[in-house]
């Protein structure tokens, strides 16, 4: 145990400090070397390179209708005394899912209701 410590010691000793670097252009692109690996008769130095252009990512909102779940894709479940719509995962749909797609996210009383909303939800 004491020879992986003394190890582990002796390599953060040699990463305490930071190499100069140079720039050099390959085919694949520019690249980052140590400057003591520079051989300037093999290699080409380039200035520093802007870094490319990111896109930004798509974010798609989480309560948008088209996403929640198609209508074909709900079902009426009983929890305690309400009846839900829920996915075929039993997972119900509530807060602004529910306000989204136009059910109450509290429920219904009987299952009739639950069922002719998720009537309407197909028409």
């Amino acid at each position: 145990m004491k020879h992986i410590i003394v190890v582990a010691l002796a390599a953060t000793g040699y990463m305490s400090e930071t190499l100069p670097t140079v720039l050099i252009q390959t085919p694949n692109g520019p690249v980052r070397i140590n400057e003591s690996d520079f051989d300037p008769e093999t290699m080409k130095q380039v200035d520093a390179v802007e870094a490319p252009v990111e896109p930004e990512p798509v974010v798609i909102s989480a309560f948008d209708p088209e996403t929640v779940a198609a209508p074909e894709q709900l079902l009426v479940m009983k929890s305690g005394r309400k009846f839900f719509i829920t996915n075929t995962m039993g997972v119900k749909l509530d807060g602004d899912a529910a306000e989204i797609v136009g059910i109450d996210p509290e429920g219904y009383t009987t299952e009739a209701a639950a069922q002719a909303a998720l009537a309407a939800l197909n028409a």
